[in-house]
């Protein structure tokens, strides 16, 4: 962004602040699809056969719902422990604009007018 580093450090904290929202679509999605599925089974087979596959179906959806909770538990970090990677020692370039859009906007000041052959390197 036209602020540099300051930039990353803001879509940074958005991310963090949007982790939790985004898991739980994730998670809500891929009990969506696998409803549907099994839905689905009921549809195109018949009732024996939809049983049949229900049961391991449902009973993998459970354990992926318990162990999913359980891992994030596990790799929960409290507030007071989280790290956001900023290194310290480099503080002091975050207020080095972005290059790329400083040269752009000088060269965006010059105009077709302003330049003469001369200007241009190898006339």
């Amino acid at each position: 962004g036209p602020e540099g580093n300051r930039d990353i450090h803001k879509a940074v904290l958005a991310l963090k602040d949007y982790q939790p929202i985004i898991f739980s679509y994730f998670l809500g999605g891929w009990l969506c699809y696998f409803i549907a599925a099994v839905i689905q089974l009921w549809i195109y087979f018949t009732w024996h056969v939809a049983f049949i596959v229900t049961c391991p179906m449902l009973l993998f959806v459970v354990l992926v719902v318990y162990y999913s909770g359980w891992l994030t538990l596990q790799f929960y970090i409290p507030a007071d422990k989280e790290v956001m990677g900023n290194i310290d020692a480099l503080h002091v370039y975050d207020y080095i604009p972005d290059l790329d859009r400083t040269v752009a906007l000088e060269v965006e000041k010059l105009s077709a007018d302003d330049m003469k052959p001369s200007d241009i390197e190898g006339w």
